[in-house]
């Protein structure tokens, strides 16, 4: 069957004795041998037959139809069983591979532990699991060295564990740069006066700039938290101050268009001195909405000049900070980092000194150019700080048309359909011209809340030049000395109008009623000299910023120029209100009876009424 429809082989003729013959009968011989006479051609089959009719195609098998189903099959067959029969190695190589993870379990957990780290503000253990992270990189780092001088050298357990090192590193890598956006991002955002405490009870700037230095930045994380406070506190001290003069001339212009008050209401808030020294009730010195606007300057001028929760506070710190960093203390608290990678961090060149003096200097003169424009500038006309309509569009919402600032206190909040006060009609009024001074205040008032603000300013001048870069700049130490002088100088002038114009309608107090202690008298004496004594002492302390300790020389002595008018106010209180009273009692002449007086002629000639009164050059009050 094998060599079934090969052609046969014939044995080989045997050859017979050699004789000679002719080419005639040999050529007989081969022919007669092959021709169709020969028995031996009529039995056997040609070889080219035998070969035509032979199995050799798959065709003639029979199996040509079932080989395609056969080999589908085959595959089938693989994919089923071929895990089966391949188990044992599969179950080698996962034992391999589980041995490692176990021997990697902490190479794995690293990651986690670093974002509950984050989670929970654990800077500490931050810093820990990225050391660990950072260790075991290394070990992998150095394992695939050593690979690539001797790639036999390296087994299967190593390659899964540079492997698994590679994966930690790589998601530890992500974790931390996410991190470090976060902490500059909070680095920036500076715009609480004191800063929250952490959980090791360091301040968080602090506590962020530890934990960079420990993980390691290429920018100084120190610098770049002084600039942006710096940068934080010369935008906060511009708008907080036009914020304020904006709030305080939207008030002032509502007591300027409104009335005056009335006689009996001015006639009680002058007897006031005069109450508080006595048993009775003491009353107010002055209407609400006048004491109201006293309150919002005296607030507005504390938040800036204030060393507790004000802007100069925060100036204060911002310097004590930078001074701490220049002279190399604060760097004693702070880490290092990986290798000592952040110490180049602790360190600060001459022209980073430089620039901090030179912003504080720059800070403080802000304050206190903004403060001397306060006291020294007349009101302002532009209030659109609180009212700013935007070009509406298809887009834009309601809300945003209107205040942008959306400011949370009513009194200073406008929309369409309430616009802010118009500026006020001029009416030759003294106070027109003080942007600090309510219109109708009398100098009871504007006394209690001088000193205050002179307080203020004086003590804020002192601190300031007390500071370095301030003392050793005579320009800056001479303008703060102007900031007080002028600020004492706008006050007194301010308070020397009302106290004329308070003397004016004093004679209105005069209710003909005997005076207790002496019936010869009326009450007009008494409240006068509490009046008038309560306005001397209150410009003493003006003239002189009694309160306020002169440290750093920005305290001068008030000048001759200022005392001769606040002797020459003195005295024209004294003749106004003589004045009067001689007017009021020539247009009308008492009825006589027990509590009032047979005439006015003893008023008027009293001692405590006549008595000469003047100021000496040091505003020393003397009688005689």
């Amino acid at each position: 069957m094998r060599n079934q429809g090969a052609e046969e082989q014939l044995p080989p003729s045997p050859r017979g004795h050699s004789r000679v013959t002719s080419r005639g009968s040999n050529h007989f011989r081969k022919t007669s041998a092959q021709g169709t006479l020969s028995p031996r051609g009529i039995d056997k089959p040609l070889p080219s037959d035998k070969k035509k009719h032979a199995l050799s195609k798959e065709s003639e098998y029979g199996v040509q139809g079932i080989k395609a189903p056969l080999v589908e099959v085959a595959v089938k067959a693989e994919e089923i069983w071929g895990p089966a029969l391949g188990g044992r190695e599969r179950e080698e190589a996962m034992r391999s591979a589980l041995a490692s993870v176990e021997r990697s379990s902490g190479t794995i957990g690293v990651g986690n532990t670093v974002s509950d780290c984050i989670k929970r503000k654990d800077y500490d253990g931050l810093v820990n699991a990225y050391r660990r992270a950072r260790q075991y990189a290394e070990d992998a780092r150095e394992m695939a060295n050593q690979a690539s001088r001797d790639p036999n050298s390296l087994s299967e357990p190593q390659i899964y564990q540079i492997v698994i090192a590679g994966r930690m590193w790589s998601s530890v890598g992500t974790q931390i740069d996410d991190f470090k956006r976060d902490v500059w991002r909070r680095l920036t955002n500076v715009e609480a006066p004191q800063p929250s405490r952490g959980n090791n009870g360091v301040d968080e700037p602090w506590a962020l700039i530890g934990v960079l230095l420990e993980l390691g930045v290429d920018d100084n994380p120190i610098w770049f938290w002084l600039l942006s406070r710096y940068d934080h506190l010369k935008n906060k001290i511009s708008a907080s101050f036009e914020r304020s003069r904006v709030e305080i001339e939207i008030l002032r212009r509502r007591l300027a268009n409104g009335d005056a008050p009335t006689t009996s209401v001015a006639v009680t808030h002058l007897k006031s001195p005069h109450d508080a020294n006595s048993q009775t009730k003491s009353q107010p010195i002055d209407t609400p909405p006048i004491l109201e606007l006293w309150d919002l300057i005296h607030g507005s001028v504390h938040n800036l000049l204030s060393t507790s929760g004000g802007l100069l506070g925060e100036v204060l710190d911002f310097w004590e900070k930078s001074q701490s960093f220049i002279d190399g203390n604060i760097q004693r608290t702070l880490p290092v980092g990986i290798d000592g990678q952040s110490r180049k961090h602790h360190r600060l060149s001459n022209d980073g000194v430089r620039d901090l003096q030179n912003g504080l200097v720059e800070l403080i003169d802000m304050l206190r150019e903004d403060i001397f424009a306060f006291f020294a500038d007349p009101p302002i006309e532009d209030v659109s700080m609180l009212y700013s309509p935007m070009p509406t569009t298809p887009s834009t919402p309601k809300s945003a048309v209107f205040a942008p600032w959306a400011h949370q206190d009513s009194r200073f909040r406008f929309d369409a359909g309430n616009p802010p006060p118009p500026p006020s009609s001029r009416r030759d009024e003294p106070w027109e011209g003080f942007a600090f001074w309510p219109p109708y205040a009398n100098s009871l008032s504007g006394i209690h809340y001088l000193e205050k603000l002179l307080t203020l300013v004086g003590t804020a001048a002192t601190q300031m030049a007390g500071l370095r870069p301030v003392s050793s700049s005579s320009t800056i130490q001479d303008r703060l000395k102007t900031l007080v002088n002028g600020t004492r100088e706008r006050c007194v002038n301010a308070l020397l109008a009302a106290w004329t114009r308070d003397a004016g309608m004093f004679h209105m107090v005069e209710k003909w009623d005997r005076a207790v202690d002496r019936h010869d008298l009326t009450k007009i004496p008494t409240y006068f000299l509490a009046f008038e004594t309560a306005v001397l002492a209150g410009l003493q302390k003006l003239a002189y910023i009694s309160d306020v300790p002169n440290q750093g020389g920005v305290i001068t002595a008030p000048s001759s120029g200022m005392l001769k008018p606040v002797r020459r106010a003195f005295e024209r209180s004294i003749y106004v209100l003589l004045s009067d009273m001689v007017k009021k009692a020539m247009e009308k002449d008492p009825t006589p009876d027990e509590n009032s007086l047979q005439s006015t002629d003893t008023a008027l000639s009293s001692p405590s009424i006549t008595s000469k009164s003047t100021i000496d050059i040091n505003g020393q009050i003397e009688s005689r």
